[in-house]
């Protein structure tokens, strides 16, 4: 029975697995219609799920967004008016029946756009010329299925139609038409349309000038007008561009009256529409409008000579001829008075003609004729022209030919020229001749030459005569050129050589070519030229030869025949003159050798003749010619080769032998002529030409021993480095035997020695004047007591001896210049030039300036006279008064402040002048200054006069003593006044403006002040008014408030005070408090005013505004708001009340700002049901108890009224969770104020999500474990204001895998590497892994992921090593199967931590190091594992107490941060954030006492980066003292590590593999060191992390002991404590779960360490470094039980 149950149940399973659920094979397929990529608010569309291959099945779908399912769940859904919220994944699937489905259609993602797109509008150009077109473009991003409406002028229902435009294609038109065009898009069934677009303007701005004239003329009248193309009757405005000095109105045309060169310039306008003014036109083509100089008209007149009676052709030209001229014609009056013309119009001139010729009909005497041209409304008129002239003569033409027509002729040829007179007829002519000397009577019309010569060269012209008094004009010239020098003719042949059985076509010619025949001659000349029996003749210049040998022609032509010169002959093969060796150029005494080559001689053999024009003459035979060069070698040389009596080659070219008798001679250069201390010159030696030379160096006298490489530094054959001072020469030389060059020039190097040179100049004066005496002085510095010889720049004063002072008795001119010297110990060592000092010897006799300091002398006072001379530098200054005198002022008669100024206490006429040097050098006197001056005063002082005041000028003389003075005026009136004072009874508007005056002596008219400065009088016409002021309007109860008048200008003005009406009576004393003329204190509420009043009469000004006063009560006023939110929102009721704190009963009235509060009466509460954007402003309050006593106004509330209705925000901690899990939803309204939120899943609904529905973690967060499509929103308020729905967020309750990833180590060693591994449920089954970093996403406290390197396809392995990671890192990963690939879910993230201790471990190290006399060790530098974000604890340690108040602080390059921490007690894969258990402000942390756990810490950038990671501890309370003393405990550690490290300085051991941490015992326990403490990981994931959290992995580098340690142990033994009994043979056993109660907490809370190794001796063959982690786990326990059972743990 049992056996029958088992079967049962193994068949129902096997069952279940093969059928209990089948996967259908069709695939199913979301579409999208119409398939748009985006759809924008409001849109229709339609999405379908199609199963491909699904037949005729019945079939079910089902949908993601779920809720899509509604039932029956049909394969399409149609959304009539799409919003944001259907934005999302759509997915779908068939199912067939309950058991069997395809699998999930891949996903469509639609996005649907709250903002409805706008359409742009482009033109290809903006302008279109008459008859054409402007193209264009509409386009709608992005643009899936668009149609375009096109608009032109004002918006209708009404688009373009193609009687409006061409339609090129669905985005593109052609207008014709300017105006202001606009489109829009639209699409789909209904249609959707886009917002309008920006609008064009396609009408055109075109600059015209009028008269359109190219070029303007100074003076001229223009309009430049600026056209809108295709305008319309819309309305524009202009704008104007120019680079002339002149800008344009904003008008549509500017007119220049005058036109001058600054008109010049570039012009551009645009149009504005008035009713449109964001459209507006590109800017017109610029116009360039040029204004020149006044033109001057030229006449020409045709004919020039005159037929009796025939007419005479005018023809006027100006500059531009086409614009615009008319021209006026004028006849020529010689005006023998003045040598030029005068003009009279020609008939039918007077309006002048629009043609530019005029014809003056019979025209039988010479005369002249002028014009002009005139032009534009009033008229511009160029210059005259210059008068041109029409002579009467005969009309006939003579005429100069020349038999035979030749244009050259030479020497002994015969030639005729001849006189023809054309029209001539049967008249009998005589004849002139130029040149005269053919004049010979009788005068004939042809001349011969039978043998020309150079004399007959030279033009020749003629002319006929009738009679002595009439005769022809002079022909044209014939110009002739005889040549002394016969022709030659020039023989060339196609080329040089005749092949067997060929031929060489031979062409003859002469220069010029007119006329010649061509004789041909082979061999010897004689007379008889070749015929057709001996060579082809091709025409009269070319023929063809077969035979080899010389061949020359000449040319001839003429009766008697003149004949060329022969040719030069032709040979076929060609001879060269070679010379050896190849230089450029030879000289006298030079071994060299000529040879005579045949160019494709062949095996020929050849005689060899030669041709030299020197004195030298060469072997006949001889193929090789050598030669020790001579000046009678130099010529040229030429040879031939001859292969028969017929057969030779021609002369070769001539080779010119040069040979220069004079020995070249060497050129020496140096890069610098001075040798710094310790330095070096480069010389190069030359020898031009430079062909095959060598070089040898000189130094000092001239021997034959040349320089070496002792004595100086050979850079290369031509180029040596010397560091000797001293005297250098060169020579080159070359050939075998060697040929020299003449020695080089001399190269004079000289050491500069340290000492200094300083120029002085005696006296120090910048300026020398001419006449002055000088000295200049040249001063070597620490020269001791050398004797040292000098020269100076300028040259000039090199007068031998040299002397290091010069004395100049009378600087001129000349002596200007810059001064310079230096020092020579000898004839190669100097120091070097000093700086210059520039002199400068003016030739003007400076003259003194005197100033005075003020030029009025008070009584018993005195001015300051002031002497100088720019420039300034030493001079002395000497005073004279009244008449010049040899005899300058002394202390008698002033008192001499110092070497310049003076002060004097009489008046009169000074001056003075300067003096400096020895001999004294004076400058020319001073101008002279006068102390007594005329001022005109104003006896009242007021700066102005109002009309009606009486007023007084008079002239004051100051300091004018007894004297008797005389009066001048000037007044506006020209009054004639010599009194003392000028008056005025009652000023009018007349009476102002400029007065002056001067005084006169009465006894000496000469001596007279200078007028006085001008005196401006100003009357007013207008009464001025009085202003009132207060330093406050409202004064507390007991206070006062303070009133100032006043009357600008203010001078002499009295005030008078009213209060309450205005009356006579002013306010006395009982009613106020007089402060001064200008303030009085009162203490009364009420109206005031005040007017001023001045002189005698009095005289009152307008009464000033009044000012009201208010007395402030001590109660005080409050505005408040009802509820109290900083921002309200359009639709919102909210309450201002004003309350008066303190006011009883008392009946108030208040006032508001806003002012539209103040509605009579005026309430202390106002309610707004609806607010609206209006309400926005400053509110604020002021309670009044009667007219003049008030409450001060309150502080401003300030109220924003935002008209968009705020949107809530919805974010999920993730959006796929697994079976059994829940997502965490926040929802957030910015400005968050007050608000309470409603949750809503599936449909939006009137009932939110209550907590049967969610989990309510806090009014802003829930937790759900349904999956759906949530969105929230906030209401506040009474009655309640809602935001807007947040957009949905789609929640996915997954059932597929998700794996699990795991990282090791989880705290990083520095650069270590890091081993990623993917764990899926069903490891085996075909999967793939794909690894990912994890990157901090800020916008919803997520991670998003960036693919690993070599991941892009997955991996087969299920782990992957991350290489060198060096800071904190987040990581993901996911498994993936089957074609296509069907994913796991993204892993949750799991991070590896880095700790950095590097710092203070290091700063330990060299402590030590340093105490213990290491100087000599050097610690070996760690590269910088720090990340570019670093988390810092405040207070600084890892373990801290409840009561502590702890804060984390990120730090880098960012400016977004958050804080995330891992505790154990949390779900493996789930951290925290600073939000949920502290505050987060700006980059710092602090923790809630309440919230503090055991966690690892750590930050994350907005840039995605990591900071190291912090372990933090908690401890309930602090404890108490121990009984054991600390610091006995201290001073025994102190000392076992002092005494270790003097061991580990005395030896070091080498040490293997192993590296044990040999417990220090303290008094304090009683275990053996034989007790081995072992650490477990993997009692579980979370044990797991405990123990990361409690003890970080720490890298030791080892530190080398005795001889006694040979297994590479590094230990360190026990502190033992007094309190425990643990026998020394205990091994440790270290349980992470124990809470770390004991001495290991130190450790555990510690950070990754890195000590640095401590090298042994030599010993030390295996290396330093001996890492040990302090975690290990089981298998490495297993692994290490039999190493480890002798060592110490910990």
């Amino acid at each position: 029975m049992g056996h029958t149950l088992l079967c049962v149940l193994g068949l129902f399973l096997l069952n279940t697995l093969l059928y209990g659920h089948a996967e259908v094979h069709n695939r199913a397929v979301v579409t999208l219609q119409p398939n748009w990529t985006q759809i924008f608010s409001g849109e229709t569309f339609t999405v379908r799920c199609e199963i491909q291959g699904g037949g005729d099945t019945k079939w079910m779908y089902e949908w993601t967004p779920t809720k899509l399912n509604r039932p029956p769940t049909d394969k399409e859904y149609r959304i009539i008016r799409a919003t944001v919220s259907h934005s999302g994944d759509y997915s779908c699937k068939g199912r067939r029946d309950s058991y069997s489905s395809t699998k999930w259609s891949d996903v469509i993602k639609l996005t649907v756009s709250s903002q409805r797109p706008k359409a742009e509008l482009r033109a290809d150009w903006r302008d279109f010329p008459a008859g054409g077109s402007v193209t264009l473009s509409c386009s709608v991003n992005p643009s899936s299925g668009w149609k375009y409406f096109w608009y032109r002028g004002e918006k209708t229902s009404e688009p373009l139609n193609t009687q409006d435009a061409v339609f090129i294609s669905n985005g593109q038109i052609s207008v014709s038409q300017g105006g202001l065009y606009w489109c829009r898009g639209g699409r789909g069934d209904p249609v959707y349309y886009t917002e309008d677009s920006d609008a064009i303007v396609p009408n055109r701005a075109v600059v015209t000038l009028q008269p359109n004239w190219s070029e303007i003329y100074s003076g001229e009248t223009i309009t430049l007008r600026c056209e809108i193309k295709d305008g319309g009757d819309t309305e524009w405005e202009y704008e104007w561009k120019t680079t002339s000095s002149y800008k344009p109105l904003k008008d549509s045309e500017y007119r220049i009256r005058s036109a001058y060169s600054s008109h010049s310039g570039d012009y551009r306008c645009k149009g504005r529409m008035k009713s449109a003014q964001q459209s507006s036109t590109d800017w017109s083509d610029p116009v360039k409008l040029t204004v020149s100089y006044k033109p001057q008209s030229v006449l020409t007149v045709s004919p020039s000579w005159l037929s009796p009676g025939a007419s005479v052709t005018l023809s006027c030209r100006v500059k531009d001829p086409s614009a615009g001229w008319r021209f006026f014609w004028f006849k020529a009056v010689p005006k023998l008075s003045g040598n030029y013309y005068d003009q009279e119009l020609l008939p039918g001139s007077s309006n002048g003609t629009e043609q530019d010729s005029y014809i003056v009909h019979g025209q039988t005497h010479t005369a002249g004729y002028k014009c002009r041209a005139g032009r534009g409304d009033p008229v511009y008129y160029t210059y005259y022209s210059e008068p041109k002239f029409v002579w009467s003569g005969v009309h006939n033409r003579a005429v100069v030919t020349l038999q035979p027509n030749w244009l050259q002729i030479f020497s002994g040829e015969t030639f005729t020229v001849r006189c023809e007179i054309q029209g001539g007829g049967d008249t009998k002519w005589t004849y002139e001749w130029t040149p005269a000397k053919l004049n010979r009577p009788p005068t004939d019309n042809e001349y011969r030459i039978s043998r020309a010569t150079v004399s007959h060269s030279g033009d020749y012209s003629c002319k006929g005569r009738r009679d002595s008094y009439s005769s022809t004009e002079w022909s044209d010239v014939i110009k002739l050129t005889v040549s002394s020098q016969k022709p030659k003719a020039q023989l060339r042949a196609d080329r040089r050589t005749i092949p067997a059985g060929g031929s060489v076509t031979l062409s003859c010619s002469v220069n010029p070519s007119s006329g010649w025949k061509y004789f041909w001659y082979r061999g010897e000349k004689t007379s008889e030229p070749l015929n057709t029996q001996d060579a082809v003749f091709i025409s009269d210049g070319p023929f063809s030869v077969s035979q080899g040998g010389l061949y020359w022609c000449r040319g001839g032509r003429g009766d008697p025949v003149y004949y060329t010169e022969e040719s030069d002959a032709i040979v076929t093969n060609r001879a060269v003159v070679t010379l050896q060796p190849n230089w450029s150029e030879i000289y006298s005494g030079e071994t060299i050798t000529l040879r005579c080559e045949i160019k494709d001689g062949g095996d020929t053999e050849w005689e060899y003749e030669w041709k030299t024009s020197s004195s030298y003459k060469p072997l006949k035979q001889s193929e090789y010619m050598e030669i020790r060069a001579n000046v009678n070698n130099r010529g040229n040389y030429r040879c031939k080769g001859k292969m028969a009596l017929y057969s030779s080659t021609e002369w070769s070219d001539p080779f010119t032998l040069t040979l220069s008798a004079q020995r070249p001679k060497a050129k020496l250069r140096a890069d610098w002529r001075t040798i710094p201390a310790g330095g070096s010159v480069t010389l190069s030696c030359s020898v031009n030409p430079s062909s095959g030379w060598k070089y040898f160096w000189y130094r000092g006298e001239k021997t034959s021993e040349p320089l070496n490489t002792q004595d100086a530094v050979f850079i290369s054959d031509r180029q040596i480095s010397v560091s000797q001072g001293g005297l250098y020469w060169c020579r080159g030389g070359r050939g075998d035997p060697v040929y020299y060059t003449e020695h080089s020039d001399p190269v004079s190097i000289n050491k500069i020695m340290s000492n200094r040179a300083v120029v002085t100049l005696q006296p120090n004066w910048l300026q020398i004047f001419s006449g002055e005496t000088f000295t200049v002085r040249c001063e070597i510095q620490a020269g001791g007591d050398t004797k040292w010889t000098y020269e100076w720049t300028p040259a000039k004063l090199n007068r031998p001896p040299t002397d290091n002072e010069y004395r100049i008795s009378r600087a001129t001119v000349s002596h200007s210049g810059d001064y310079s010297c230096k020092g020579r110990r000898d004839s190669y060592s100097s120091t070097e030039w000093s700086d210059v000092i520039t002199l400068t010897v003016s030739s003007q006799r400076p003259k003194a300036e005197l100033r005075a300091f003020r030029r009025t002398i008070p009584a018993g006072g005195s001015v300051t006279l002031s002497c100088s001379v720019n420039p300034s530098s030493g001079w002395k200054y000497f005073w004279y008064r009244g008449e010049k005198t040899s005899e300058p002022l002394n202390t008698q008669d002033a008192v001499f402040i110092s070497d310049g100024p003076i002060s004097v206490s009489q008046g009169g006429l000074y001056w003075c002048r300067g003096g400096r040097g020895d001999p004294v050098y004076y400058t020319e006197d001073s101008d002279a200054v006068v102390t007594n001056r005329a001022v005109v005063t104003l006896q009242t002082s007021w700066p102005e006069i109002y009309r009606g005041e009486k007023i007084t000028l008079r002239c004051e003389i100051k300091d004018g003593g007894d004297t008797e003075w005389e009066y001048k005026w000037s007044t506006p009136h020209s009054d004639t006044v010599t009194k003392h004072t000028y008056g005025v009874i009652s000023a009018t508007v007349n009476s102002g403006g400029n007065y002056w005056c001067m005084g006169e002596h009465k006894k000496t008219q000469l001596y007279s002040t200078e007028w006085s400065d001008l005196f401006m009088l100003r009357v007013s016409a207008q009464r001025p008014k009085a202003e009132l002021s207060a330093d406050r309007r409202d004064f507390p109860a007991g206070g006062s408030v303070t009133l100032s008048c006043s009357v600008n200008p203010s001078s002499g003005w009295k005030y008078f005070w009213y209060r309450g009406k205005k009356t006579y009576k002013p306010l006395t004393t009982n009613d106020a408090v007089f402060i001064s003329d200008g303030q009085i204190s009162v203490s009364q509420g009420g109206l005031y005013w005040c007017r001023g009043g001045r002189g005698d009469p009095v005289y009152y000004t307008e009464d000033s505004d009044a000012v009201s006063i208010n007395k402030i009560m001590s109660n005080r006023a409050v505005v408040t708001l009802q509820p109290n939110w900083t921002q309200i929102f359009s639709g919102e009721t909210f309450t201002v009340r004003c309350e008066i704190q303190g006011g009883g009963n008392t009946k108030w009235t208040y006032e508001w700002t806003p002012a539209k509060l103040n509605r009579p009466t005026t309430y202390n509460e106002y309610r707004i049901i609806r607010a609206t954007v209006s309400h926005s402003g400053d509110y604020s309050c002021k309670g009044r108890r009667d007219s003049y006593s008030s409450t001060e106004w309150s502080d401003v509330i300030k109220l924003t009224v935002s008209s968009k209705r705020p949107k809530a925000e919805l974010s999920a901690d993730r959006r796929d969770f697994p079976a059994g899990g829940s997502v965490t939803l926040s929802c957030s309204v910015n400005l968050s104020s007050g608000w309470k939120y409603f949750w809503y899943r599936g449909e939006k609904t009137s009932e939110p999500l209550n907590t049967q529905d969610a989990v309510f973690i806090s009014d802003g967060q829930i937790s759900v474990s349904q999956g759906g499509l949530y969105w929230c929103r906030g209401g506040r308020g009474d009655p309640v204001y809602y935001t807007e729905h947040s957009d949905p967020v789609s929640i996915n309750k997954i059932n597929r895998p998700q794996p699990v990833l795991t990282v090791s180590p989880s705290w990083l060693s520095p650069g270590a590497s890091v081993t990623l591994s993917c764990r899926v449920k069903d490891p085996s089954a075909g999967w793939r892994f794909f690894w990912f970093k994890a990157v901090p996403k800020h916008s919803d406290y997520s991670y998003s992921h960036e693919l690993l390197p070599g991941s892009s396809n997955g991996t087969e392995q299920d782990s992957y090593i991350v290489h060198g990671q060096t800071h904190t890192a987040g990581y993901k990963c996911r498994a993936g199967r089957g074609d296509p690939v069907n994913y796991t879910s993204y892993s949750e993230p799991k991070f590896v931590w880095f700790a950095d201790c590097l710092k203070e471990v290091k700063t330990w190290m060299e402590l030590n190091f340093r105490w213990s006399g290491g100087n000599n060790t050097k610690l070996s530098q760690r590269p910088d594992f720090h990340s570019s974000a670093s988390l810092t604890v405040s207070p600084d340690r890892v373990q801290h107490f409840t009561s502590d108040s702890v804060s984390l602080s990120c730090e880098g390059n960012s400016t977004e941060w958050r804080v995330r921490r891992f505790t154990e007690d949390d779900y493996p894969s789930y951290s925290s954030y600073c939000s949920y258990w502290g505050t987060m402000t700006g980059s710092t942390c602090s923790i809630n006492s309440n919230q503090q756990s055991d966690a690892v810490y750590w930050c994350e950038s907005g840039s995605g980066e990591f900071s190291n990671a912090v372990n933090i501890t908690k401890q309930m309370s602090r404890p108490e003292s121990s009984s054991v003393p600390v610091p006995l405990i201290v001073g025994l550690v102190c000392g076992i590590v002092f005494i270790l490290l003097l061991l580990l300085l005395y030896r070091y051991r080498p040490s293997k593999d192993s590296c044990s941490i040999r417990s220090i015992q303290s008094e304090s326990t009683n275990r053996g060191p034989d007790t081995v403490y072992v650490v477990d990981q993997n009692e579980a994931q979370r044990d797991e992390y405990s123990t990361l959290l409690h003890g970080d992995v720490c890298l030791y580098e080892t530190i080398k002991g005795s001889k006694e340690n040979e297994n590479d142990s590094c230990s360190i033994r026990p502190i033992q404590s007094e309190s425990t009994n643990r026998g020394p043979d205990t091994v440790y056993v270290v349980d992470q779960n124990e809470a770390q109660r004991d001495e290991y907490s130190t450790l555990l809370h510690g950070d990754v360490c890195l000590y640095e190794t401590i090298k042994g001796s030599k010993e030390n063959e295996n290396g330093d470094a001996c890492l040990y982690e302090t975690i290990k786990g089981p298998k490495d326990t297993e692994n290490d039980a039999d190493e480890s059972q002798d060592e110490d743990v910990l």
